[in-house]
């Protein structure tokens, strides 16, 4: 080990390029070598889901680290151990692979990878095997640059993205810990079309672990290098007098009734932000020019928020509105979910379709169940059955 001392002129009889000749210290390295062992603990997040198809899995996240008994701050694991450690997991719980949210390895003091394999590194093959939406939780020995991934702060317990944060429609979505996303990066929606034959809508619900800027009058539009001049209004249900009718409804399933209205307001924050894992009604106003797309959210800087504060059924609860109708209260409570849901039809439940407010209770005998894909919401009420069973246009 050769070190340099061009300051210390007195250690050798000797001046600038030659002193370093002549100034040098001898060191002895004992060099260990160590292999240390790989182990993964799954936690399921999600007992049930709706994902894309219709498919209902379970969910889960996976934990990788070393034995207790080898645990120190510097233990290191090769992307290969984890992987093999990880589908041994996964495995032994009868689970494949795409039924990881994430994969935590931030408790290790750094992970050895090879930088290409083929056209990608071995971390990103690992969590390409993995969700499409899943995120990658890296130690702070790392570094590291590529979408969804995080690294562990040096001084703290917070994570900084090594990327953008690109979130795939209609797959399930789970943080467990919050990430800062620097400014040079973004976070991204993209909301494919549901249902060929509704095409493209124009009031959507929509529910996202990172908050998007607003205007005044609850306008967002996506800016930035990467954005693709997508505009919409983030609305809530009215808190008061949501809703009002020209025609009674009845307990009939009924076809879709002018002047019968269900009252969005724009959403405003002294910030000028919408709420993170907050359900709301988007109402596009520029769409995007792909047939297959209905709209993108998209915001530089902005903070994924950990996926942990839902309810007993995986729902990230809103702001609850109250109207009457045919002389009786309801209460809208709405609901958005990561998970997805499959909901029976019987349930209290209104949801958006070809762009109006709908009762579940009105689906036809063919249609016993609600599907719902994740990011997006439906509203919960309480109040009379019969009285609520109508369809609603927005206003």
């Amino acid at each position: 080990l050769f070190t340099c001392d061009e300051t210390r002129y007195n250690i050798a009889p000797t001046t600038a390029t030659e002193h370093r000749f002549y100034a040098y210290y001898l060191m002895d390295i004992e060099v260990e070598k160590k292999t240390y062992t790989a182990e993964a603990k799954l936690t399921r997040v999600y007992d049930k889901t709706n994902m894309d198809g219709d498919v209902n899995k379970a969910m889960y996240g996976v934990a990788v680290n070393v034995t207790a008994e080898e645990a120190t701050k510097d233990a290191y694991l090769s992307a290969d151990q984890i992987y093999k450690a990880v589908s041994e997991a996964a495995t032994t719980e009868g689970i494949d692979l795409d039924q990881i949210l994430y994969l935590d390895a931030s408790s290790l003091g750094s992970i050895v990878y090879a930088t290409n394999v083929g056209e990608n590194n071995e971390l990103a093959v690992l969590k390409d095997m993995l969700s499409p939406n899943a995120l990658v939780y890296l130690p702070s020995g790392n570094t590291y640059s590529g979408d969804n991934f995080a690294l562990k702060s040096t001084t703290n317990n917070t994570f900084q993205a090594c990327g953008n944060i690109i979130l795939k429609d209609k797959y399930p979505f789970y943080a467990p810990y919050g990430i800062t996303v620097p400014s040079t990066y973004y976070a991204k929606y993209t909301r494919n079309i549901t249902a060929s034959k509704n095409g493209k809508v124009t009031n959507a619900t929509l529910v996202l672990p990172f908050t998007l800027t607003i205007d005044a009058n609850g306008k967002h539009i996506n800016e930035g290098t990467a954005g693709d001049g997508v505009s919409f209004t983030v609305n809530r249900l009215q808190e008061q007098n949501c809703m009002s009718y020209e025609k009674e409804p009845d307990d009939e399933a009924i076809d879709f009734k002018e002047g019968n209205y269900a009252h969005f307001v724009p959403q405003t924050y002294e910030d000028n932000r919408t709420e993170a894992n907050k359900p709301y009604m988007i109402h596009v106003e520029t769409a995007y020019a792909d047939d297959d797309i209905s709209f993108t959210a998209l915001q530089y800087g902005s903070d994924i928020v950990a996926s942990t504060g839902h309810d007993e059924d995986y729902n990230h609860v809103g702001a609850v509105a109250t109207g009457t109708m045919n002389g009786s209260n309801y209460t809208f409570t709405p609901k958005g979910t990561y998970a997805g849901a499959q909901l029976n039809k019987n349930g209290n439940y209104f949801y958006f379709a070809k762009n109006w407010f709908l009762c579940s209770k009105n689906l036809g005998p063919s249609y016993p169940t609600l599907y719902m894909y994740p990011f997006r919401a439906y509203y919960e009420y309480s109040g009379s059955e019969s009285g609520a069973k109508a369809g609603f246009g927005v206003i």
